[in-house]
């Protein structure tokens, strides 16, 4: 019987496509099981910012690092997942940014960030901590990624608290330089503005420092302030538009009721008239010619009621 050399050749088609399509297969399952081994060892390393692609066994890692360890330390890394036959970079250094700075503007309904993160994690856990704080704001991310943040944890301890002490206010900026905080914005109300000076001086993070706040109140309107005569006592109430006006006006209170126990329930805030620490002083100068009675100021409106030892101390206190 003859030999036909074409019927085997057709014979040899098909089975040569199935050993190719077999091979492809193959070669793409090996891929894809050396990529993902590499993520999680990269992932379980610390390098998350490091990609591992592969042709076949041979991996190359591309990527921006974020410290000069990063590129040598995530090349371990690949080569030694198990089946790694060679390993290559082409990884490049993020810029190096000294000194770091980070800020977060609130602005209506809007919350920009601006500055930089070390690695997109950070960017991933800044964003998170900013919806918590703000979660009826759209955030807007414009956060570039550079070297040279100091230690993480009390850097990102830094971002959390300054976001917490920013969600009390109804606009203003917070800013970090390496772990220097400052923060500025008007309070929503007289809790807020308590809360946010009270946080400041007592809890701050370790590892951060206050570089500098100013923190405003609540504009008041209609802006009042009073002080009460009565019996053995003097009451100071309303508001003032900062603690060394309180200390002021208590100090002279004290000075002209020197017998009498001062109360002082000032609150502080803002929208303060124009001469209020000398309305204040000769009001309470108009108190003490009265037995009792109370100043009242509302606006720019000043009045006083009360009971005079006789007629000339009453024309006195009104004539001022």
């Amino acid at each position: 019987m003859r030999c036909n050399p074409w019927r085997w050749l057709w014979g040899l088609i098909p089975v040569a496509i199935l050993t190719f399509l077999t091979v492809q297969w193959e070669h793409d399952r090996i891929e894809a099981d050396l990529a993902k081994r590499a993520e999680t060892a990269l992932q379980a390393a610390g390098q998350q910012w490091a990609v591992a692609a592969f042709d076949g066994r041979d991996g190359l890692i591309t990527g921006q690092a974020n410290s000069d360890e990063g590129p040598p330390r995530a090349l371990t890394v690949v080569r030694d997942v198990w089946g790694v036959r060679i390993s290559d970079q082409r990884t490049h250094l993020l810029p190096m940014m000294q000194p770091y700075q980070w800020s977060a503007g609130l602005r209506g309904d809007r919350l920009k960030l601006i500055g930089y993160v070390p690695s997109n994690e950070a960017r991933t856990n800044i964003i998170g901590l900013a919806k918590a704080a703000f979660p009826n704001l759209s955030v807007d991310d414009r956060l570039e990624l550079a070297r040279g943040v100091p230690d993480r944890d009390v850097w990102l301890g830094a971002i959390g608290f300054g976001l917490k002490q920013l969600a009390s206010l109804s606009n203003g900026t917070l800013s970090l330089t390496d772990v220097g905080l400052r923060i500025e914005g008007e309070a929503e109300n007289l809790a807020e503005y308590k809360s946010v000076k009270g946080a400041l001086k007592t809890k701050m993070p370790a590892g951060v420092t206050l570089v500098a706040e100013k923190i405003t109140p609540p504009v008041i309107s209609p802006f009042t302030w009073t002080a009460r005569r009565q019996a053995n006592q003097i009451q100071l109430g309303g508001y003032v538009p900062d603690e060394a006006l309180r200390e002021q006006i208590f100090t002279h209170a004290k000075k002209l009721f020197p017998r009498h126990a001062i109360v002082d329930r000032m609150e502080t805030g803002a929208g303060a008239p124009d001469m209020l620490a000398a309305v204040a002083k000769s009001a309470l100068e108009q108190l003490a010619k009265l037995d009792n009675g109370v100043v009242e100021l509302s606006g720019t409106k000043l009045r006083i009621t009360g009971q005079a030892p006789d007629q000339a101390s009453a024309t006195a206190a009104v004539n001022g």
